[in-house]
């Protein structure tokens, strides 16, 4: 949609039209989709890139990733692509508004909401009495069914939780509660990281479902920082071919390090491979002082700006899920669950992945409660 509006407003007004994405894939993405339109349109280009389109009136189309230090200096109508989920948006508003400050042209915001309290949610809350000038338009899967669209919302409940499948389908804001990591944090951590060809050592993670959850694969390798380099997720997935999968995987690639989650059903799966590959595979169990030392060693690299993730909202939201909260014995770890579907797979993989990468390697002190 965004694609489409930026190229006929800029016909129409001979002003340019920058874009602004979440990520670099996603402002690559949006310039794409913007080309595909022209094309369809029959409006011959004069010139085109990665990042740029120039139309036959010589107004541009220019897709950036929304960063507020790189952002100065443009002119036109400005459009924020998925804006909940860039990190620090509301510097990035602060600078990057007055592009369009004449009076007759626009600021287009879109996003997926995130957290409540962010510049999204007060633009579009509208409470407190700034930010009049905006037009608010709420669009839910619910409403884009009744319109006709044809999506399965029965399918949508069976991949995500119920919390996750609010968020991004129906609209709703997650809350902060007690998050153990900061929305902010995580998203400063986003950068172009995957890369499949890889032939660095990398370390691996395994999370195990079956049936109400998800199994979840995470590769990542660590040089200066420690970047994701794969994810893959089997879903509903019969045991023998997840240990196909996660066999396959230690055979394309070399590993230093395979963890995986020994837990309940995992236990299978994690011994049959242990007895394979010896020197790397290990099998993990989720005990309270695992989870704890998993889940702060992952808090310490996102703090200390020594990982980087890919724009992927589901590991993004699953990251902030996680929650820090007392328990008779100490502290626990972990995201709300339903009694069907369970969620966080995404950041124990990840967890399991960098738990022997040396960052938070202290014996921890747990605190009992009495």
């Amino acid at each position: 949609m965004f694609g489409l509006d930026a190229v006929l407003t800029a016909l129409e007004t001979g002003d340019n039209s920058i874009l602004l994405s979440a990520s670099q894939d996603q402002a690559d993405l949006l310039i794409d989709k913007a080309l595909e339109h022209a094309q369809r349109l029959e409006i011959d280009v004069i010139a085109a890139n990665k990042s740029e389109i120039i139309l036959p009136n010589g107004a541009k189309l220019i897709a950036r990733p929304a960063n507020f230090r790189t952002v100065q200096g443009f002119d036109g109508n400005v459009w924020f692509d998925e804006f909940a989920w860039v990190y620090n948006n509301k510097r990035l508003f602060e600078v990057a508004a007055p592009i369009a400050a004449r009076g007759d042209r626009r600021i287009t915001i879109g996003s997926t909401p995130f957290e409540m309290g962010d510049q999204f949610y007060e633009i579009m809350d509208g409470m407190s009495g700034r930010f009049q000038l905006f037009s608010r338009h709420v669009v839910s899967v619910d409403d884009a069914v009744n319109a006709g669209c044809p999506v399965n919302i029965a399918e949508l409940l069976d991949l995500y939780d119920p919390v996750m499948f609010d968020c991004f389908f129906r609209c709703r804001y997650f809350e902060s509660g007690n998050s153990l990591i900061d929305y902010d944090v995580i998203l400063k951590a986003q950068g172009q990281c995957l890369n499949a060809l890889t032939e660095g050592e990398l370390n691996g993670g395994m999370d195990i479902g079956r049936t109400r959850d998800v199994t979840e694969f995470i590769f990542v390798e660590q040089l200066e920082k420690v970047y994701v380099r794969r994810m893959e997720t089997l879903k509903k997935t019969p045991f023998d071919e997840q240990k196909r999968a996660a066999r396959g995987f230690l055979k394309a690639w070399t590993f230093k390090s395979f963890n995986i989650d020994q837990t309940g059903i995992g236990m299978n799966i994690a011994e049959d491979l242990h007895r394979e590959f010896p020197r790397i595979v290990r099998p993990i169990t989720f005990t309270a002082e695992n989870k704890e030392r998993m889940a702060l060693n992952i808090k310490e690299l996102f703090d200390t700006e020594k990982i980087m993730i890919p724009f992927d909202h589901n590991l993004i939201a699953q990251i902030h899920a996680i929650k820090r909260s007392v328990s008779g014995k100490g502290f626990k770890y972990d995201a709300k669950r339903s009694e069907e579907i369970g969620h966080a797979d995404k950041f124990w993989a990840l967890a399991l992945a960098c738990m022997n990468l040396g960052i938070n390697t202290k014996k921890l002190l747990t605190v009992k409660v009495i």
